[in-house]
């Protein structure tokens, strides 16, 4: 069951800190444990620069689609 928030992984194949997300922080089970109520998603950017760009560009957004910050 989700509340409806989401976290969205944004990786590009050469990028070490990708990388140790997926392999040490997302497989932590206290991680998974808190992560529980979010719809996950990796979106890879490796080859669309459009996604990167009009995505990824650090800030949060809000349910109803306010940025947080």
């Amino acid at each position: 069951m989700t509340n409806g928030m989401a976290l969205v992984h944004f990786k590009q194949l050469w990028c070490p800190g990708c990388e140790y997300l997926e392999r040490a922080t997302f497989n932590d089970l206290k991680v998974q444990e808190r992560l529980s109520g979010l719809l996950l998603y990796t979106l890879d950017v490796s080859r669309s620069r459009a996604v990167l760009t009009a995505y990824a560009d650090g800030s949060f957004v809000a349910a109803k689609g306010s940025a947080v910050c």
